[in-house]
């Protein structure tokens, strides 16, 4: 199905733009203006408060899920949109907890293309026929596994 094919090139380019985003920011920092150079090193360099490293490890756990059912969602598994879009919305509570974030034009625009890549996957998973597809409960799934294993040389 065509659908399939969307998705699973809506995930791949997801995930070469958030890596792109990291690399171009990463890069692109030795050129920002002295004082904005100058505060990056200071933040980078102070201790972490609190809800700081709450916000951290929280940040680190749902970017995991999210890794993990980008690929449930490429392996079509039924309980990969759901964890997807809360990985999501939590990922988007969690940035005003963030702070002052300094970015470079091509890593913020990296990153609003991966931000755009991940609401079209959203509706694609949720609002179009790719939707019956992760419908398979989980007892329908073994069948068709052990089905497809018993047909196999």
């Amino acid at each position: 199905m065509i659908l399939n094919r969307i998705l699973k090139l809506a995930l791949i380019y997801q995930w070469m733009f958030l890596i792109a985003a990291v690399i171009a920011g990463i890069l692109e920092e030795k050129y920002l203006p002295a004082n904005l150079a100058a505060y990056v090193t200071n933040r980078d360099n102070a201790e972490l408060s609190i809800v700081e490293t709450l916000t951290f490890v929280i940040g680190l756990v749902f970017l995991f899920a999210y890794f993990v059912s980008s690929i449930g969602l490429l392996l079509i598994k039924h309980w990969a949109p759901k964890i997807y879009l809360f990985s999501n919305i939590v990922g988007l509570l969690i940035i005003p907890f963030i702070g002052i974030e300094i970015k470079t034009p091509l890593s913020s625009t990296l990153d609003d293309v991966t931000t755009a890549l991940i609401g079209f996957t959203i509706c694609l998973i949720y609002l179009s026929p790719l939707k019956e597809e992760f419908k398979s409960t989980p007892n329908n799934l073994l069948k068709e596994d052990a089905a497809k294993i018993r047909r196999a040389p």
